[in-house]
């Protein structure tokens, strides 16, 4: 992950210092769309201090949450364009959320340019010790005979929709007949 994430700060870097040899010429937001202490806000102040670093100026981080992050990229989209504030965003306020809800206040792909990938984190699925599954053929089997509940950190958010994706298929699977094995 670090890697990834030196890499596209090069990225980054290199792009604003050949638009514009004299930014920034004051401090910079960087709008996290979620709470602090999250992946999202840990990527977003890691970055903050290296382009502080790197710019000798200073690059806030600001959390707007809430609407599964809709509220903070609808601050930047609908925002002043002076190229000092930013989105740190994931793919649910950019892709998903677009397909989930029909009320948004910004359109991602007319109002938000994307710059670089600033990480790339993985799903985990994790359960208490005493959980009756513990891998995922276990889990599967459970699911299959009752009802599994799980958390994810909102709607629509790509932890949500995994989760009720394997729910559906478990579902989808249960109401499908039986099938016999051809005899050899």
């Amino acid at each position: 992950m670090w890697r990834i994430l030196t890499i596209g700060l090069c990225l980054l870097l290199a792009t604003v210092a050949a638009a514009a040899q004299d930014w920034p010429q004051r401090a910079v937001r960087l709008v996290v769309p979620y709470p602090a202490g999250g992946g999202t806000d840990i990527v977003a102040r890691v970055l903050a201090q290296k382009l502080g670093d790197a710019f000798g100026q200073r690059f806030i981080v600001e959390n707007k949450t809430g609407a599964s992050g809709m509220i903070g990229a609808q601050t930047v989209a609908k925002g002043e364009p002076d190229g000092y504030t930013f989105l740190v965003a994931s793919p649910n306020e950019i892709a998903l959320v677009q397909n989930l809800f029909q009320d948004m206040a910004y359109d991602p792909l007319k109002d938000l340019t994307p710059i670089t990938l600033l990480a790339w984190t993985p799903l985990v699925l994790a359960a208490h010790p005493a959980f009756a599954a513990s891998n995922p053929a276990e889990l599967v089997k459970l699911a299959r005979a009752q009802p599994v509940d799980f958390s994810s950190p909102g709607t629509g958010s790509p932890h949500h929709l995994t989760g009720e994706y394997i729910d559906t298929r478990q579902a989808n699977r249960s109401r499908e007949p039986e099938r016999s094995q051809p005899e050899m």
